[in-house]
């Protein structure tokens, strides 16, 4: 599994309110699309963070290199009580961030607290 380092890459909406962020391409050898898997090759993201397109070929601009990986879209979990030592019940902000950052890093990337 790639999970793209925020730390490495300027996503939307993680600097100032309405700051963009770089155009970049994620390059990995597979990559899960509708009804099939294609790659070796590049996954464009736009200024708002939106995959815009696949290609095979190397675009240009800045690549985020992740060799020998695949690229796949995230889990949904629909149903969490809590995680990383936090539950979702004490309505604490620093552990819903911290459940978020650690549930993306295993793949999960939107979830509904219960």
């Amino acid at each position: 599994m790639f999970v793209v380092d925020c730390k490495k890459v300027n996503f939307a909406g993680a600097g100032e309110e309405g700051s963009a962020m770089e155009p970049f391409a994620i390059y990995a050898n597979k990559f899960v699309m509708p009804g099939r898997v294609v790659g070796p090759g590049y996954l464009s993201v736009t200024e708002e963070g939106k995959f815009s397109f696949f290609s095979f070929e190397r675009p240009e601009g800045k690549i985020v290199e992740a060799p020998g990986t695949w690229v796949a879209p995230g889990f949904v979990d629909t149903h969490i009580h809590g995680f990383f030592g936090h539950s979702t019940t004490d309505a604490d902000s620093e552990g819903i961030e911290a459940s978020s950052i650690e549930l993306a890093k295993h793949g999960t990337t939107s979830w509904l607290p219960t």
